[in-house]
Formats: structure tokens, C-alpha cells, sequence
């Protein structure tokens, strides 16, 4: 699974499952692209979260 990092709102998004209520002031064009979810780690110790959005559409 991919993941964009959004580095402007330190929000961690799955790409499949990004949509309107995940935007914020920054363009998901200017997002990072991560493929391997062990690189996420170095994100949640920079205290990145994980969008709500996402990850409740994937849990739902």
C-alpha cells in the first residue's frame, strides 16, 4: 500500500482512500510519496498522525 506524507499538516494519508475531508492548505502534488510502511515509523517519532479519514474509510 502507498502512502502520502503530508508534511505541511504532519498527516500520514493512504493514497487509495485520500478524499475531500482529508485536504488541508497544502496540495496533495506537493505530498511525499512513500511506498514501505517501516519508513512511516520515522514520521510518527517526528510526531506525524495518521489522517482520521483514511484510515477510518480503510478500517470501514
Amino acid at each position: 500500500m502507498k502512502f502520502l506524507i503530508d508534511h505541511d499538516g504532519q498527516k500520514i494519508h493512504k493514497s487509495v482512500f485520500v478524499n475531500d475531508h482529508c485536504m488541508t492548505n497544502s496540495k496533495p502534488s506537493d505530498w511525499e510519496s512513500l511506498v514501505e510502511e517501516t519508513a512511516l515509523q520515522s514520521f510518527t517519532q517526528k510526531n506525524y498522525s495518521y489522517c482520521v479519514h483514511c484510515f477510518q474509510a480503510y478500517a470501514g
